[in-house]
């Protein structure tokens, strides 16, 4: 359903934000679908590849992709875990820390699909370089500085 309607609000977005007739539909692109899987796990659960983001290792992260058949194929997922106890004594602390951790996840998502999207339109000669070069270059900068 949601994926069905995303080319209106994409539509919609672009018409309520954009001067009356001067709307360009190229100006406005959807990114790639990307889901966040929230789950309580413990450590011996976890995949191969999860990786602990605090330093309790009270948070891991792993990537994958799941069965999408609305799109028919697959879409990219962050896997976020936390260990059994985490929560059972919800601190204000403890949820802000997983909110931030789903705030960067996201936010890499978006800058690589950014990037991904401004590439492929130069290789095809849709945008010139001097256009979007530096802010390719910002992006790739945030990227390169992200904390590990």
């Amino acid at each position: 359903m949601l994926s069905s309607t995303l080319p209106d609000l994409l539509s919609r977005f672009l018409a309520t934000t954009s001067n009356p007739g001067l709307a360009e539909a190229d100006l406005c692109q959807g990114l790639q679908p990307f889901v966040q899987v929230l789950a309580e796990a413990s450590p011996d659960e976890l995949s191969d590849t999860a990786k602990p983001v605090d330093d309790e290792t009270k948070f891991w992260l792993s990537f994958g992709n799941i069965r999408a058949p609305a799109r028919r194929g697959r879409v990219d997922a962050c896997y976020l875990t936390h260990i059994p106890g985490t929560f059972h004594v919800p601190t204000t602390a403890r949820f802000n820390q997983m909110r931030q951790i789903r705030a960067r996840v996201a936010w890499l998502h978006s800058d690589l699909e950014v990037l991904l999207h401004l590439s492929l339109l130069l290789g095809r000669g849709q945008v010139v370089e001097n256009q979007v070069s530096e802010y390719m270059i910002q992006l790739v900068r945030g990227l390169t500085n992200i904390s590990q």
